[in-house]
């Protein structure tokens, strides 16, 4: 195999190991809330605690389909024979937005952007999502939030459930950092 296939093979293998860690993550996240949270009726409703540990377990399954895969794996782990291309990127990333009803962005009506009601179920995922990002980058989903908040088109509700849960899961981040967990 040639140095630039080789190159090549390692940035999709990179890639790859990126998304089992996060997923990873969302799961160390899910499993310190459940145990720290046991009297939240939310999420101990039958019902709701095994369709969200199902989406926990199939958390972002979409970036292993190839449209978003290639996309996504171009323009963060490139390798020496790509051209980032910022279209493809863009095409990707509008994918898994608009597939997965844990990012806000699937709850923006087009083309008023109307932000509608986010359902609590979903944004649970997202801050179980926003946590594991705060272990990689070594901060809080608190602060992820405050940084980003102006720009986020969210409904006043989905704005009071977010901020109801973000103390719980900033918990969740400093209890698995101070464990040195990532």
């Amino acid at each position: 195999m040639g140095k630039n296939n080789e190159n090549h093979a390692e940035k999709v293998e990179e890639y790859k190991k990126y998304i089992q860690e996060h997923k990873g993550n969302v799961k160390k996240i899910w499993d310190d809330y459940c145990e720290n949270n046991k009297s939240d009726p939310f999420v101990w409703n039958d019902y709701d605690y095994h369709a969200l540990n199902h989406a926990i377990n199939t958390h972002d399954d979409s970036k292993l389909e190839s449209f978003e895969f290639h996309g996504y794996r171009q323009w963060f782990f490139t390798s020496n024979t790509d051209t980032k291309n910022e279209d493809r990127f863009k095409s990707a990333w509008n994918h898994h937005q608009k597939n997965n009803p844990h990012h806000w962005e699937y709850w923006v009506l087009v083309p008023t952007l109307e932000p509608l009601h986010m359902p609590v179920f979903f944004t649970f995922e997202m801050l179980v999502d926003w946590s594991a990002m705060s272990l990689k980058f070594k901060d809080l989903p608190s602060v992820f939030y405050a940084k980003n908040k102006e720009k986020m088109i969210l409904h006043k509700k989905t704005i009071s459930d977010i901020e109801d849960y973000l103390p719980c899961f900033d918990a969740c981040v400093k209890r698995i950092q101070s464990k040195g967990g990532e």
